[in-house]
């Protein structure tokens, strides 16, 4: 059964003025249950990095003072649990609501939303994984997802949006799936596809580079490789392994008869979509 759980985004906010925040923990309660706890970021870096003017150990002498009353704030409603007294079933949800209130502080909560989960333990980790850790951003695809929508923001604008539109090209035996394919009958004639090479590691390029450099490969050998095919690269700079790796992909990609341009060369994928 999906359990109705209230959680809020921490905020550190050093300069009320300027509005700007980090996210750095999440709460979250579960009134059927009583559960009620909190994650809070360990890791200096990230707010000293935003705030690069601001003093590392006011931030971490801070932080320790709201962990403080955050883990006094959830020992007593765990030990309300315990006690079972009558009148003080709903003892957990207003600690909840005192902790997120309205306040002037260093650190402020956003406004409570609502989430249905099976085990309020792990919803909290997910939370605190995507708002705090930001762990979408690191999954393969979701940089090639935010490429994609900014080629079909382009493509829209131009008024190219119908003609280059998602398709599979391949048969019945292989088939790839690309963002933005024209066809001419049943043929595609010209395909792009967003591609990150900007990995944290030189391996994770090469994985990802080999990936479509087989698809590219097996689509020329049974024939359905689009008669134009453009790749738009982000790729990371200032020499190394990884440069290198991506360079790689990119020389080999040239080899198999495809065209390779930097993703933000919107120019060069306009020329490239222009039909006669």
């Amino acid at each position: 059964m999906k359990l109705t759980c209230n959680y809020s985004v921490a905020h550190f906010l050093p300069y009320a003025v300027t509005e700007e925040f980090v996210n750095i923990g999440v709460i979250l309660h579960c009134r059927a249950t009583g559960f009620l706890d909190f994650r809070l970021a360990r890791r200096w870096g990230r707010v000293t990095g935003f705030f690069p003017e601001m003093d590392g150990n006011l931030y971490r002498d801070a932080l320790q003072s709201f962990r403080r009353d955050l883990r006094l704030a959830v020992q007593n409603a765990h030990d309300s649990r315990q006690l079972v007294m009558p009148g003080q079933e709903g003892f957990t949800e207003a600690i909840f609501a005192e902790q997120v209130r309205p306040r002037e502080s260093l650190f402020r909560f956003g406004a409570p939303k609502v989430v249905l989960t099976d085990t309020p333990e792990t919803k909290l980790d997910e939370l605190f994984d995507f708002f705090v850790e930001r762990q979408f951003a690191r999954d393969k695809e979701y940089q090639e997802t935010m490429m994609t929508n900014h080629l079909r923001g382009l493509f829209m604008r131009e008024g190219r949006g119908r003609m280059f539109r998602p398709g599979t090209v391949g048969n019945d035996l292989y088939a790839v799936n690309l963002p933005f394919v024209l066809m001419d009958a049943d043929k595609p004639r010209k395909a792009i596809k967003p591609l990150d090479l900007n990995k944290d590691t030189s391996t994770r390029i090469i994985e990802h580079g080999d990936l479509w450099l087989n698809r590219v490969t097996r689509l020329r050998e049974i024939g359905r490789l689009p008669e134009e095919m453009l790749f738009t690269v982000e790729r990371p700079g200032n020499g190394g392994p990884r440069q290198d790796a991506a360079l790689e992909i990119i020389d080999r990609l040239v080899q198999l008869d495809t065209r390779v341009v930097p993703f933000r060369d919107d120019t060069a994928v306009l020329e490239f979509s222009k039909v006669a």
